[in-house]
């Protein structure tokens, strides 16, 4: 037991640092001869700041509250009080938010305080028949009253795609057709 949260602790620590190694080796490759700099915002990383010190707008996307994640349901960090700090300070540092829904808009701006205008919900939702056409299935053309419930992304376990599946079979035991679509675009081997 103390071995795992020892190596929680080591991991929490090397995520710090690899973040501002990275951070900085960016800014010296790239420096301001970019017009924004877009980041994908994950545990005790803020990649952006180096730009954003010397001019360069900077937009993070977002597609939760990761601090509670990654202390909750991963279950992957020790040291929460200093994610969520730091989390809350590169929601409040960056200037754009980009949210996936305005369920998290809300929580970003409830639980971190930002400001409500910085925030853009672009949502990742997309209706069945387009998911399909990209992928060149033949069911894009096809039209049915049988109602699909899909999820593309990665098949990772703290995903919970396992729920998805179980509340598709209890609806099809309980006479409701339904139909799953499940395209993956990255496995954990830890599934």
């Amino acid at each position: 037991m103390l071995s795992n949260a020892v190596g929680r602790v080591a991991a929490d620590l090397a995520r710090i640092g690899l973040s501002k190694k990275n951070s900085l080796n960016a800014f010296k490759q790239i420096g301001t001869d970019v017009d924004y700099v877009y980041e994908r915002f994950a545990v005790f990383q803020a990649l952006g700041k180096p730009f954003k010190a010397a001019g360069v707008p900077w937009i993070i996307e977002t597609q939760g509250l990761f601090y509670h994640e990654a202390r909750f349901d991963r279950k992957s960090i020790s040291l929460a009080r200093l994610a969520k700090k730091m989390e809350i300070a590169t929601y409040h540092d960056c200037d754009i938010i980009i949210a996936v829904s305005d369920v998290l808009k809300n929580l970003l701006v409830s639980q971190t305080g930002v400001n409500p205008n910085k925030v853009i919900v672009v949502s990742k939702r997309c209706g069945y028949h387009q998911v399909c056409a990209e992928q060149g299935h033949a069911a894009a053309t096809q039209s049915s009253a049988i109602p699909v419930i899909g999820f593309v992304g990665g098949l990772l376990r703290w995903q919970g795609v396992d729920f998805l599946l179980k509340a598709i079979a209890l609806a099809k035991k309980s006479g409701s057709p339904i139909r799953p679509l499940l395209l993956a675009t990255a496995m954990s081997e830890r599934l």
